[in-house]
């Protein structure tokens, strides 16, 4: 079975959950699904690098990354790459570029055209979705699928230097095309079979709205065992007055966030969830030798179900966890927040969010 590493929708409204991004900027209306996309504009050549393994394990060299892609151009004047696979040595293992009659063709890490598509595979301004399937491999298997169409499959050299992935790389290659869109970034390892893809993908992002200094879900500030009342408020730190701050002055911290248990988040109703991620801003106030946990779960089985053991510096931290278990219902929230392993509790979070990764139903899909 797959594991799901990480996943990207842009809906921070920035590009905070990208290791590096350049040129480009984030648009609000021209959307697949959410509140945002990223855009790279005709004049700018970018590479949003992402991370493939965000506090994930790899689950083998078979993967699979999806997006959503849009351009204004579908038959730019020259060649133009939207897509790069980056092994762990930094090396370009296979990429996707549209060609200048609107075809798209796979490339492997010799760049060499390993097989196109047939002209004309998408117009100008329209949102399509892509899947690659590829294996890390001097023969390596592939499949491409465009709104859940196999297009391309066969073999080619996808292995150059190591047998892992790095990092996700979407692109403009060429300045003078575009734009370029993308949304809806998924990333799955250890996929035996094209199959195990998810056919479709959208990401929403929610905040924990807090009216007062007492957590969603009540408890008696019982160390170790309840919600520690009282340790969440409202921040100035953010565009967003309503976000949860942790102020760290117990042994733990979490809340229930504005997940599918909410209305009117009914994007989430009838869908598959596959993945949830929670991104915070952190900084430690004393720098003490603490380690915090950083839990994920639902208001259903709880938050201790799965924790992650962190470090953190005095310095605000751009801060992520994926998970692809424990993830809420329909009709649960997410709950997210902080545990004490050892040391002193020290940690302050601004700006938090949660996302979730989720395969619509049938009427909810996109590119129909």
């Amino acid at each position: 079975m797959a594991t799901q590493n990480n996943f990207v929708g842009f809906e921070t409204g920035g590009f905070e959950e990208l290791d590096s991004a350049g040129a480009g900027s984030i648009e609000s209306t021209v959307v697949r699904t959410g509140g945002f996309s990223g855009r790279m504009d005709t004049g700018e050549a970018p590479a949003w690098t992402i991370d493939a393994f965000e506090n994930t394990s790899s689950g083998g060299n078979n993967y699979i990354v999806g997006f959503g892609f849009r351009t204004g151009d579908a038959t730019p004047a020259t060649n133009t790459e939207f897509f790069r696979g980056i092994d762990g040595a930094g090396s370009d293992v296979i990429r996707l570029r549209l060609e200048t009659d609107g075809a798209v063709s796979v490339i492997d890490e010799n760049a060499l055209v390993v097989d196109t598509t047939p002209a004309g595979l998408i117009g100008d301004d329209e949102w399509h979705f892509f899947e690659l399937y590829w294996e890390i491999d001097a023969v390596g298997d592939y499949e491409l699928f465009v709104d859940d169409q196999s297009l391309l499959s066969g073999t080619g050299d996808f292995h150059v230097s190591t047998t892992a992935m790095g990092s996700l790389r979407m692109t403009k290659s060429v300045s003078a095309s575009g734009p370029f869109y993308f949304d809806d970034i998924y990333f799955l390892s250890g996929a035996t079979v094209p199959s195990e893809r998810l056919r479709d993908a959208e990401v929403y992002g929610y905040r924990h709205s807090v009216t007062g200094v007492t957590p969603d879900a009540g408890g008696g500030g019982t160390s170790g065992v309840d919600l520690d009342v009282g340790n969440w408020q409202s921040t100035d730190d953010s565009s967003d007055a309503t976000e949860g701050e942790y102020t760290g002055s117990g042994d733990r911290g979490t809340v229930d966030w504005d997940g599918p248990g909410s209305s009117p988040d009914s994007e989430a109703v009838g869908a598959d969830i596959q993945g949830m991620k929670l991104y915070a801003r952190i900084v430690r106030q004393g720098g003490g030798a603490s380690t915090h946990a950083i839990f994920l779960g639902n208001s259903g089985q709880g938050d201790n179900a799965s924790s992650l053991g962190i470090t953190v510096t005095t310095a605000i931290t751009n801060f992520m966890f994926v998970k692809s278990d424990d993830l809420p219902t329909e009709i649960q929230n997410i709950r997210a927040g902080f545990g004490l392993l050892s040391g002193n509790q020290d940690i302050l979070m601004h700006d938090g969010m949660v996302f979730l990764l989720l395969v619509p139903g049938l009427l909810g899909q996109v590119w129909m």
